[in-house]
C-alpha cells in the first residue's frame, strides 16, 4: 500500500531514526569512547527530533484513531512503546552522565526503536489508511521538516 501523503513526514522521520538505530548498533561493538559519543549524538537526536515526533503522533494522529476498534490495540501499544523508548533514553543519558554507555543499553534501545518503527510503518499506518477517511487524513497538519543533514 502506498503511503498517504499526509503521513509521509512521519515516514521521513522514521528514516532518520533508522539511521540512528544503525549507528547505535554499530557503536555497541565499538570502544567506550565510540559508545559515549554515539550515545550523546542519539540523546540529542531524541530530544530535538524524536520527542517532537512522538508528541505530534499523539496530538495529531491519536484523535483520529484512538476510538477506532480496528486500531485501538495497536495504538495503545504504540503509546506504551513511546514511554518505554523515552525511559530507555533517560537510562542511556544517566549512564552517559556517569561516563559510560553500555553496549547492552545501546543494543536494547536500537532494537526497541527499530521494532517500534516497524509497528508504525507496517501495521499502524496501513490501518490508518484503511480506517480513516481521506478527507480526515488530508486535514492532518504536521510541522514542517527542515533537516540540513540526513543523519
Amino acid at each position: 500500500m502506498r503511503r498517504h501523503e499526509a503521513l509521509i513526514p512521519l515516514t521521513h522521520d522514521h528514516h532518520h531514526a533508522l539511521v540512528q538505530v544503525r549507528k547505535l548498533k554499530s557503536a555497541a561493538k565499538g570502544s567506550e569512547d565510540v559508545r559515549r559519543a554515539t550515545a550523546e549524538e542519539f540523546i540529542d537526536f531524541f530530544f530535538e527530533e524524536t520527542l517532537n515526533h512522538f508528541h505530534e503522533e499523539e496530538r495529531v494522529i491519536g484523535p483520529l484513531v484512538a476510538y477506532e476498534d480496528e486500531i485501538r490495540v495497536t495504538w495503545e501499544r504504540l503509546l506504551q512503546e513511546h514511554v518505554l523508548i523515552h525511559a530507555l533514553v533517560l537510562g542511556l543519558q544517566r549512564e552517559n552522565d556517569q561516563g559510560v554507555a553500555s553496549a547492552d543499553t545501546l543494543r536494547e534501545l536500537a532494537t526497541t526503536l527499530q521494532r517500534h518503527i516497524r509497528l508504525e510503518e507496517k501495521v499502524l499506518f496501513p490501518l490508518i489508511q484503511t480506517v480513516v477517511d481521506d478527507a480526515a487524513l488530508q486535514e492532518i497538519a504536521l510541522r514542517p521538516r527542515h533537516r540540513a543533514r540526513a543523519s
